[in-house]
């Protein structure tokens, strides 16, 4: 289910794109929550994070500060700045905004930025089935697989973990859709590492962007070095 927030102190602004919203949902049949909120406290105190968060410049609070630890919060989510004052763009561009858009927000540029939007969380995402049904993880939020206990255990960036189901076969078998993700090495017997989240490596463990440590066999070393340098050289060009 995609999740959308909006920031905005605006009532008529809110209803406004609220509507949008809404008629984009129900044209794509999608499913998806939307929650509004209109204070800083209410929006950086959520005890879950969105796919989308729409920020209105024009409201009295400093949008931009917000919008700077809302990015650090929620790694992976997507932002929209929208304003009636088209000076303020260059001001989003400061924030590294995915999108601007400037009021009164159209129809078509809406459903555009949507559509996009949503195509890259499809892109940027993985479905893992869990013992309960299945689980949504971004990719950039997943660390490291492995086993606990039979069942395949997931680390995750924000420093939570989860099980998924028991094992029934091989490791190899069961994280490779996985191993298919050019930010993924599988390590003999029985880890899956993401190669993009590595900080630092080192000849027997590799440090996450969050601090968390994985440990592997040292004669591993060379393949992974590799992999993340040449994962690196990828991504930066």
């Amino acid at each position: 289910m995609l999740s959308i927030a909006i920031y905005s102190d605006k009532d008529e602004d809110v209803i406004h794109l609220k509507s949008l919203i809404q008629d984009f949902l129900i044209e794509n049949k999608i499913m998806a929550k939307l929650s509004v909120f209109n204070t800083p406290n209410d929006l950086v105190l959520i005890p879950s994070s969105y796919d989308i968060y729409i920020m209105d410049m024009d409201s009295q609070d400093d949008v931009i500060a917000l919008g700077k630890d809302m990015k650090n919060i929620d790694v992976g989510s997507y932002f929209i700045y929208i304003s009636s004052d088209e000076n303020k763009a260059y001001k989003a561009t400061k924030v590294y905004a995915h999108y601007y858009l400037n009021k009164p927000i159209e129809k078509e540029e809406l459903n555009y930025v949507l559509k996009a939007i949503k195509k890259r969380i499809q892109d940027d995402n993985v479905i893992i089935k869990i013992p309960s049904g299945e689980r949504r993880v971004r990719i950039n939020n997943l660390n490291y697989i492995n086993i606990v206990k039979r069942c395949l255990c997931y680390h995750l960036q924000d420093g939570t973990m989860f099980d998924g189901q028991t094992l029934r076969s091989s490791f190899e078998k069961a994280i490779y859709p996985l191993q298919e993700n050019k930010s993924f090495l599988f390590i003999p017997p029985s880890l899956l590492i993401n190669i993009g989240e590595i900080k630092i490596l080192n000849s027997d463990n590799a440090v996450f962007e969050n601090d968390d440590v994985v440990y592997f066999p040292k004669k591993s070393y060379d393949m992974i070095h590799d992999k993340w340098l040449n994962y690196n050289r990828i991504v930066n060009g």
